[in-house]
This record gives structure tokens, C-alpha cells and sequence, in this order.
């Protein structure tokens, strides 16, 4: 033992550990070196969806831009791993009860929107409301089209009619707009020097 330092009696050793704090594990969060292979996987997406909107195949093309979308979410949580992290520990959604690697579009849409990356409009009437509603809110309509790859749910939202063109078409925007976000979050970041 060096001159100087005592050694800390038994008592108290125990005493400290009894009472620490343990440290939550990391959700084990793949960093941004990851982001460019999701990226791709994106792209592959959108350019499918763009197939399908060519070949007139409305359900596919919303199928596939549903797909687009959760890959520029799980872009976003590589890009800010340690925000995703500190969110998920402070929140008590029974969503995030899963491991990151597991989380699929409703899981991803509430960290978008938990951290402000996608605005959400307070007022609850105005979510489904074209004129008033804002990206966060219209991101639920690409989830719930892309549903109906459910034959039980598209049973019941359109019983024998086909998806239209203007789902497709609504979709489009709706994923440009959610990546403007997404991009307008990173480029702050970048002029933070957080990324």
C-alpha cells in the first residue's frame, strides 16, 4: 500500500456497494459507421416502390414505401445512438420491451416522434386532418396502409375495392416529407458537431 492512503475499512466497502446505483446496460445500438448499408437498403425500397407505382401495383408500392420509411428511422437511431438510448431508459412504453435489433416501424415511429425528429400536432383533431396535421402525425398513415398487406385488415378498411392510386401517391409525399425532417435534424446536428 502506498504511504498516505489508508485502506478502506470492510464496513464500508459493503456500505458503498449495497447502496451504488447500478448502471443500466446499453441497448446495444449499432453506431453511424452502419448507416451507409441502411441507406442502401433504403434506396433499395423507394426505387422497388418506384417499380410498383410504374406497374400500377398500389398495395406493393405502399408496402415497399412503408419499408423505405422504417429504413430512414433505423438510419436516424444508428446516427444518434446515445439519444435513442437515453429516450428508450426514460420512457415505460411496453414497445420498447424488445431489443433494438428486433423493433420494427411502431417502435421506430415512437422514438422519431419522442425526440421531436418528426413534428407531431397537440391538437388530437388534427392528426388525421390534411390541412393541420403535421409529419409526425401523417407518418401513422403510411403505417396503416402498409397494414393492409393483412388480408384480415383489408377486409375490413376496403372490402372489396382495390387500393387506389392516390394511397400510393399519398405515400410518396409523405416518406419525401419524413426524410426532409430526418435530413433538417442532421444537418443541425452537423452544424453542432454532434455527428
Amino acid at each position: 500500500m502506498m504511504a498516505g492512503m489508508e485502506a478502506e475499512p470492510h464496513a464500508a466497502r459493503e456500505v458503498h456497494s449495497a447502496h451504488a446505483v447500478p448502471e443500466r446496460p446499453s441497448l446495444g445500438i449499432p453506431g453511424p459507421e452502419s448507416v451507409p448499408e441502411v441507406v442502401s437498403v433504403f434506396e433499395f425500397y423507394r426505387d422497388e416502390a418506384a417499380k410498383c407505382a410504374e406497374a400500377e401495383a398500389c398495395l406493393a408500392g405502399c408496402v415497399l414505401l412503408a419499408s423505405a420509411l422504417e429504413a430512414s428511422l433505423l438510419a436516424m437511431t444508428r446516427c444518434f445512438p446515445e439519444e435513442v438510448e437515453e429516450f428508450v431508459k426514460s420512457s415505460d412504453a411496453k414497445e420498447f420491451s424488445r431489443p433494438p435489433k428486433d423493433w420494427g416501424l411502431s417502435q421506430l415511429l415512437l422514438v422519431a416522434k419522442g425526440l421531436g425528429w418528426l413534428p407531431n400536432s397537440k391538437d388530437e383533431s388534427a392528426r388525421f386532418d390534411p390541412r393541420r396535421a403535421q409529419v409526425g402525425d401523417l407518418v401513422e398513415v403510411v403505417r396503416m396502409v402498409r397494414n393492409l398487406i393483412h388480408p384480415a385488415i383489408y377486409l375490413r378498411e376496403y372490402p372489396g375495392e382495390p387500393l387506389s392510386w392516390k394511397a400510393l401517391e399519398v405515400s410518396f409525399g409523405i416518406l419525401d416529407a419524413t426524410c426532409s425532417c430526418l435530413a433538417a435534424k442532421i444537418e443541425e446536428a452537423m452544424k453542432a458537431k454532434r455527428l
